[in-house]
């Protein structure tokens, strides 16, 4: 009625004449105006009475025929988010969004996963389909090692390590190197092509670089790292020729060529002086680094995937080895000497 009209009106902006033109006509296209509040009524009613207004408007345009909607979940692009959300948490202490992280992650490696390592594209209405293709394993094992970075639940680590392994049977080029962009079983192609071009998104290859950089010196593991290095060797032409074009890849050159940091802190995940080590680490301004946590709960787990954790058993924590090619300094809590170690 007119009374709502006078009230919602100079609140979403309408006016006679429209607020915007489109395709030449002119319309309106309802939105806030954040600095109006004229009525003279309480914040209560004020809620109310628009709170039921935006509800008749609500229904008025469902009766409309609704915009098509992309609904579907796909790998690669969740392996992004996660692994930028996992960072953010490990650095914020943001517990929504590691909450948001483990979710997300589980709900892939339910529902997108088969049994041998192989990953499927996309979810939708109940169905996992089509192939996944060289940035889901990319993207997804990036995710898988920043949610271990964060939460030091060995799972993820043995989940990136399956994933890796696939994709190295499957994708990996043995005559010239570098991965495939499409799995091996996948249906027959007149070619086989190789992505390495990094734009708003990375390309696979490139963050597949710096995983097996990154999962090579976790584990320190020389075949992973001998993955890493000779999918770098493979593009170095074309990187050299057009180095702005390949951003990824160059921060995972970066990374090899160092220096770089192996931080192994010994201590409970939920001891308080754990906590602020690694903390510490998290908030450094080195980016080059990868974080074990030697931690008793998970002892036997640890040592079977990494098997140098062994010797850190034996040692009194919490504590800090800050190493550099498995190099260590002597162990450290003070949280200044860390810091200096890492950035130095």
């Amino acid at each position: 009625d007119s009374s709502e009209y006078s009230f919602i009106k100079d609140i979403l902006s309408i006016k006679p004449n429209g607020n915007a033109r489109v395709e030449g006509k002119k319309t309106n296209i309802p939105h806030f105006n954040f600095d109006l509040f004229k009525q003279n009524m309480s914040k209560k009613e004020y809620s109310q009475n628009y709170s039921s207004i935006r509800e008749k408007i609500f229904k008025e345009r469902k009766s409309r025929v609704h915009p098509q909607k992309d609904d579907k979940i796909l790998t690669d692009w969740n392996g992004l988010m996660i692994s930028a959300l996992s960072r953010a948490a490990a650095i914020t202490g943001n517990n929504r969004y590691k909450k948001v992280c483990v979710q997300s992650m589980d709900f892939i490696l339910n529902n997108l996963k088969q049994n041998e390592g192989k990953l499927f594209k996309r979810y939708r209405n109940g169905e996992a389909a089509i192939d996944g293709m060289i940035e889901d394993y990319a993207f997804l094992v990036w995710g898988l090692i920043e949610m271990y970075q964060l939460t030091f639940d060995i799972k993820y680590l043995q989940e990136a390590i399956e994933l890796s392994d696939y994709q190295i049977e499957n994708f990996w080029d043995n005559k010239d190197k570098g991965f495939y962009y499409y799995d091996k079983n996948s249906e027959d192609l007149i070619v086989r092509a190789k992505e390495v071009y990094d734009g708003a998104i990375p390309s696979g290859n490139s963050v597949s670089a710096f995983n097996f950089i990154r999962l090579g010196k976790i584990l320190n593991n020389s075949f992973y790292t001998s993955i890493a290095k000779e999918t770098i060797k493979a593009f170095s032409y074309r990187i050299n020729l057009s180095g702005t074009s390949f951003s990824m890849m160059l921060h995972a050159i970066d990374y090899d060529f160092g220096p770089s940091n192996e931080v192994i802190v010994v201590g409970d995940i939920d001891d308080s002086k754990t906590k602020k080590i690694l903390n510490q680490v998290y908030k450094s301004k080195n980016l080059s680094k990868v974080i074990v946590l030697i931690n008793s709960k998970q002892k036997k787990e640890i040592i079977n995937l990494i098997p140098f954790s062994e010797f850190y058993f034996n040692a009194e924590g919490p504590m800090a080895y800050i190493c550099k090619n498995y190099t260590c300094d002597l162990p450290t809590n003070d949280l200044n000497k860390v810091k200096e170690l890492l950035e130095n």
